[in-house]
C-alpha cells in the first residue's frame, strides 16, 4: 500500500493558507476575494485537498460551506505549533487504523447489531473505541451526519440516496403480534373482530420506512384503540406482559423478551409486512483498511 508523505515534493503548503481562508469565511468566493485570486483557482485548490485527505472537507449548507469533522481536526492541527504540524497531517492522511467508530441507529437496533460489532472489533481492531448515538437534532439527518463525517455508520429503516453514500439493505425483520401468556380473552390467534375489542401498546413513530407495515395493520385490524404509546419499542413487551394490552414488535425482540416475560405470540389470518433496515456509510470511509474490513464482514455475516 502506497503511503502519503507530507513533504515539499508532493504537498503544496500554500493549500493550507487557502484552506484557512475557506474555513474562516465558509465560502469559496469570499476566500478568493481575500486572497485576490479567482474562485475557480480556490475550487481547484480545495479539490486537491479533498483528494489528499480523502474527505469532502466542506459540505454546502445553503449559501455557506460547513466544515466536516476532518476539516475541524485539520484546523485545530494548523493552530498548534509548527513543529507538530507535519506529523499530524501525515497521520490524518494515512489513517489505516481505526481508533474510533461512531454508529447511529435506534436503541433497539443497537441491541441487535452493536454487540456483534464490538465482538468483531475485539478480534480485528483491539484499539478501536465504539460509540453509539441514537438521539440527533432534527437538522442532523443521516445523510448530513455521514457527509460531514460526524458518524461512520448509520442503520435505519429509511434509506439515503446520495452519490457519496453507500446504502445496503442489511436485514428484513419479521413482526409478531403478542399478548400476555394468560390473557383472559384470546386464544392462539386473533381476528380483526377480536382486535377491535382490544387495546394496544404501540410504537410512536412517523418514520416512512414503517408506513407500509402500519398500513397493513390498519387495513386488517382497523383503527386500533391505544392504551400505551412509546418511542421505545423495547418497553412494549414489558407493558404487554403486565396488562391485557396487545403489541406488535419485531420477531427477534419477541424471542428475546419471552424468556424474560410471560408472553405469547398470536397468529393472524393475514401476513404482516416486515421491516427492512439499511446500512449506510460514506464512500470515502472505505479507504480506511479497518473500516472496509468491517463493512465486508457486515455485508456477509447475517444479523
Amino acid at each position: 500500500m502506497c503511503k502519503k508523505s507530507v513533504t515539499g515534493v508532493n504537498f503544496d503548503f500554500k493549500l493550507l493558507g487557502i484552506f484557512n481562508e475557506i474555513y474562516k469565511h465558509s465560502s469559496v468566493t469570499r476566500a478568493a476575494e481575500t486572497l485576490n485570486c479567482s474562485p475557480a483557482f480556490i475550487s481547484k485548490s480545495l479539490q486537491k485537498l479533498r483528494v489528499y485527505f480523502s474527505d469532502p472537507l466542506f459540505v454546502r449548507n445553503g449559501q455557506s460551506l460547513t466544515p466536516t469533522t476532518m476539516a475541524e481536526t485539520i484546523h485545530l492541527q494548523i493552530a498548534k505549533q509548527y513543529s507538530g504540524l507535519l506529523s499530524s497531517l501525515e497521520a490524518l492522511a494515512n489513517a489505516t487504523t481505526k481508533d474510533l467508530l461512531v454508529i447511529h441507529c435506534s436503541a433497539w437496533f443497537a441491541t441487535r447489531v452493536i454487540p456483534r460489532i464490538v465482538q468483531w472489533a475485539e478480534l480485528n481492531a483491539p484499539g478501536c473505541r465504539i460509540v453509539h448515538r441514537d438521539v440527533i437534532r432534527a437538522q442532523d439527518t443521516p445523510d448530513v451526519l455521514l457527509l460531514q463525517r460526524d458518524v461512520d455508520l448509520v442503520f435505519d429503516v429509511e434509506p439515503v440516496f446520495h452519490s457519496a453514500i453507500v446504502t445496503t439493505a442489511i436485514l428484513d425483520e419479521k413482526l409478531s403480534v403478542i399478548c400476555r401468556r394468560d390473557h383472559p380473552r384470546l386464544g392462539s390467534q386473533i381476528s380483526a373482530a377480536e382486535a377491535r375489542l382490544e387495546k394496544f401498546a404501540v410504537l410512536n413513530t412517523k418514520r416512512l420506512g414503517l408506513q407500509s407495515t402500519l398500513a397493513t395493520v390498519e387495513s386488517q385490524f382497523g383503527e386500533r384503540q391505544v392504551r400505551y404509546s412509546s418511542f421505545s419499542v423495547q418497553s412494549i413487551p414489558a407493558v404487554v406482559a403486565h396488562t391485557d394490552t396487545l403489541g406488535i414488535i419485531p420477531a427477534w425482540l419477541y424471542e428475546q423478551s419471552r424468556h424474560l416475560y410471560p408472553l405469547r405470540e398470536l397468529a393472524t389470518d393475514f401476513e404482516l409486512n416486515g421491516v427492512r433496515t439499511y446500512m449506510m456509510y460514506n464512500k470515502v470511509a472505505m479507504q480506511n483498511e479497518i473500516f472496509s474490513r468491517l463493512i465486508f464482514w457486515l455485508e456477509r455475516e447475517p444479523i
